[in-house]
């Protein structure tokens, strides 16, 4: 089995090695963490389920550096403003 790309993004808040195990199957190269972000009152909010649901995550910079630790490829940040302007950000390991 094999595939392209795989972009996870929801499962990685229940179970972030998961990507690992992924990894090993597909091929660390198949294998994106897409995190879901919005700004509110000066402070970073995680979102998973498309940007629907609110992750309570309080140390979120060093959740953000376990999934880094993970095998996956890249990390995309998905920054929601306003729920009108989206910007992307990816983040390869190399």
């Amino acid at each position: 089995m094999w595939a392209d790309k795989i972009v996870l993004n929801s499962i990685c808040y229940e179970n972030y090695s998961i990507i690992n195990e992924i990894s090993y199957n597909l091929g660390k190269q198949a294998v994106v963490a897409s995190i879901d972000v919005r700004k509110k009152n000066d402070e970073y909010v995680l979102y998973s389920d498309c940007g629907r649901k609110k992750q309570n995550i309080k140390e979120k910079y060093i959740w953000c550096i376990e999934i880094q630790n993970t095998e996956c490829e890249s990390i995309v940040f998905d920054m929601y403003r306003k729920c009108i302007f989206r910007e992307t950000f990816i983040y390869l390991f190399f």
